[in-house]
C-alpha cells in the first residue's frame, strides 16, 4: 500500500511538473514573440482577489441596468484598450477601430466567434449561420447571400399589409401607450411573411385580445438565450425547461411551412407568384432540419432588431421636434402617395446632414433616403457589445506601451471584447458632444471602423439592407398617417441588455392620426383565412 501512495504521488508531481515546465515555455515563447514584434502590455484592471471583485461590480451594473455605463467607466480609467482581470483569465476590451478591424477583416483568420456562444442559442437555431465559424460558417453565408440579394427585390405591399394592421391596433383617442409592443409585433408579422410565407398575423390577434402563442414563445425564448449568455459556462447548472419548451413551439411552427416549401416549390396554395424566402431557399436545401434552422436564424437576427431600431428613432425625434418636422417636410413631398422603392431612392434629405453619402455601407442601396437612422445607431447600437476568441497567438494594433500605440500580444484561446457602444461615444472620434443627438457632425466626416451598426467584415449583417428597407417604409407610412408624435414619458433612456440593447421603459408615446389618412386598417374578411393554428 505505501508504494501504491508514492507512486500515486509521484505521478501527480509529474503531471504539476509537466503543467509548470509547460507553462514557463509558453510564457517565454509569447514573450520572444512580443519582443519580436515590437508588442507591449496594454493598461491591465486591479487583480484584487484573483479579479473576483471585477465580477461583483459587473454583477451589480448588469442588476441595476447600468451595464455600459460600467464598461465605459473602466474605458474612461484604463484606456481604450486594456486587459481585464477575472478569476485568474485575462480578456481584452478595446473600443480602438483598428483593433476592431484586425479582429472582424484584416486578421480575421486568426479569430473566431467561439462554441461558448454557439451553445447559448443552438437549442433554438440549430447548426446554422449563427452557430458556426470557419468553413461551414463561409458555406452558410454563400448559401444564404444570394438570397438576400433576391429579397430586395421584394414587393413593398408586404409592409403594407402589416402595417394597416397595425394602425388598426394604435388607440384612436391619442392616449398613451407602449409603440415598441406594436413594433415588434409589427415586425414579426413583416419577417414571419416574408421568410415562411405564412404571417404570424400576432397584429391581428392583439386586435382581437386573442392569445398569441407563437409570440410568447418567441419572447420566453428570447429572455432565455440573453440570460444564458450571461450565465456562460454556468448555463447547464441552471433548469429551464420552459425555454425548451419555446423553441419546440418555434421549431414546431415552422417545420409545418418547410414541409409545405419542400412539396410545392415556390407556388403559393392560391397560385400566386412572390418571392418567398423559404421557398427560394428550399430549391438549394432538401434537408428539412437544415431548412427551418437557417430560417429561424435570420429570423432571430432580424425580427427584434428592426422593431428596436423603430423604437429608438421615434423615441428620439418625439424628443427632437426641429429633426422631426423636417423629415416630414421630406415625407410630404410624396403628396401622400404610399412610398415605392424608387421614391425612396430619391429621398435625399438629410444625405449632407448625416453623411456625405459617398463613402458609406449602404452606399449601393435603397436605404439613402432615411439616413438619419444610422445616427440613433451611433447612440444606441443594437449589438453594443461583441467577442471574439483568438484561434491561435496572434496580435492586435494598438493597445500596449505607454502611449498605447503598440501592438499587443494575444493568447490561443484569450477573447477580445469589442464595445461599439463606447466607441460610437469617444470624444476624440466624435468631438467633445459625442453624447449627444447632434445630426450636423455627419457633415464633416467620412464612415470607417469608427462606426459599425451592422458589425464589419465578412460578417457584417446579411440583412441590413431589407431591415433599413423595412425600417425606412414603416417610419415614412407612420409620418403619413400620424399628425403627430407626443413623448409620454420624462424619464431619461437606460439601457436593458438583452440579446439586443433597449431601452428598459420602453417607447411611450401618444399618436394623432391625421384627418383623411388612407390607410383602411384590418381586413377582417380575409385575416384568419391567413392565420396558422399553434
Amino acid at each position: 500500500m505505501p508504494g501504491y501512495k508514492l507512486v500515486c504521488l509521484s505521478l501527480l508531481l509529474l503531471i504539476a511538473l509537466y503543467h509548470l515546465i509547460k507553462s514557463a515555455y509558453r510564457k517565454e515563447k509569447h514573450i520572444r514573440l512580443a519582443s519580436e514584434r515590437g508588442c507591449g502590455q496594454p493598461p491591465e484592471t486591479p487583480n484584487i482577489l484573483f479579479g473576483l471583485l471585477q465580477i461583483i461590480q459587473l454583477l451589480q451594473a448588469l442588476r441595476q441596468n447600468r451595464f455600459l455605463d460600467y464598461i465605459n467607466e473602466l474605458f474612461s480609467n484604463h484606456g481604450n484598450t486594456f486587459s481585464y482581470n477575472t478569476l485568474g483569465t485575462q480578456s481584452i476590451w478595446t473600443t480602438d477601430p483598428e483593433n476592431i478591424r484586425a479582429c472582424l477583416s484584416t486578421q480575421s483568420q486568426d479569430f473566431e466567434v467561439g462554441a461558448t456562444r454557439h451553445k447559448v442559442i443552438i437549442p433554438l437555431v440549430g447548426h446554422s449561420i449563427l452557430t458556426s465559424d470557419g468553413k461551414i460558417w463561409s458555406q452558410h453565408r454563400a448559401l444564404l447571400r444570394p438570397n438576400f440579394m433576391k429579397a430586395q427585390l421584394v414587393d413593398l405591399g408586404i409592409f403594407e399589409r402589416h402595417f394597416s394592421n397595425f394602425v388598426t391596433c394604435v388607440p384612436k383617442d391619442s392616449s398613451t401607450f407602449d409603440l415598441r409592443g406594436l413594433l415588434q409585433k409589427l415586425t414579426m408579422d413583416i419577417s414571419t411573411d416574408f421568410l415562411l410565407g405564412c404571417s404570424t398575423n400576432s397584429l391581428v390577434l392583439h386586435a382581437y385580445e386573442e392569445r398569441d402563442e407563437f409570440a410568447q414563445a418567441w419572447k420566453t425564448a428570447m429572455s432565455w438565450i440573453a440570460l444564458r449568455a450571461h450565465l456562460g459556462a454556468l448555463m447547464d447548472w441552471i433548469p429551464h425547461p420552459s425555454f425548451f419548451k419555446s423553441c419546440g413551439i418555434i421549431h414546431a411552427y415552422a417545420d409545418e411551412l418547410v414541409r409545405t416549401a419542400l412539396a410545392s416549390g415556390d407556388k403559393l396554395a392560391g397560385g400566386e407568384q412572390r418571392y418567398i424566402f423559404l421557398h427560394e431557399l428550399a430549391k438549394e436545401v432538401t434537408d428539412p432540419v437544415q431548412l427551418r434552422d437557417h430560417v429561424i436564424s435570420i429570423l432571430t437576427a432580424g425580427r427584434d432588431t428592426t422593431a428596436e431600431l423603430l423604437s429608438c428613432t421615434v423615441n428620439v425625434l418625439a424628443r427632437c421636434p426641429h429633426i422631426l418636422n423636417l423629415l416630414r417636410d421630406e415625407v410630404d413631398q410624396l403628396g401622400g402617395q404610399k412610398p415605392t422603392t424608387e421614391t425612396l431612392k430619391e429621398m435625399k434629405y438629410l444625405q449632407n446632414v448625416f453623411f456625405e453619402g459617398k463613402h458609406t455601407l449602404l452606399k449601393s442601396s435603397i436605404l439613402n433616403p432615411l439616413i438619419k437612422f444610422m445616427l440613433v445607431l451611433r447612440l444606441y447600437p443594437i449589438g453594443p457589445v461583441n467577442a471574439r476568441i483568438a484561434k491561435n497567438v496572434t496580435t492586435l494594433p494598438v493597445g500596449g506601451g505607454p502611449q498605447g500605440t503598440q501592438p499587443i500580444m494575444v493568447k490561443k484561446g484569450q477573447q477580445v471584447m469589442y464595445c461599439v457602444h463606447g466607441m460610437h461615444r469617444r470624444q476624440d472620434i466624435y468631438g467633445q458632444d459625442a453624447g449627444e443627438f447632434r445630426p450636423e457632425r455627419w457633415e464633416s466626416r467620412r464612415q470607417g471602423w469608427d462606426f459599425l451598426p451592422f458589425n464589419g467584415g465578412a460578417r457584417q449583417c446579411l440583412g441590413r439592407d431589407f431591415a433599413m428597407m423595412e425600417a425606412s417604409y414603416i417610419l415614412v407610412r407612420l409620418l403619413q398617417e400620424f399628425d403627430g408624435i407626443e413623448q409620454r414619458d420624462s424619464r431619461p433612456w437606460q439601457e436593458h441588455l438583452g440579446l439586443i440593447l433597449s431601452n428598459l421603459h420602453g417607447t411611450l408615446v401618444g399618436l394623432k392620426r391625421k384627418s383623411g389618412a388612407d390607410s383602411k386598417g384590418i381586413l377582417m374578411g380575409e385575416i384568419f383565412s391567413n392565420s396558422t393554428s399553434l
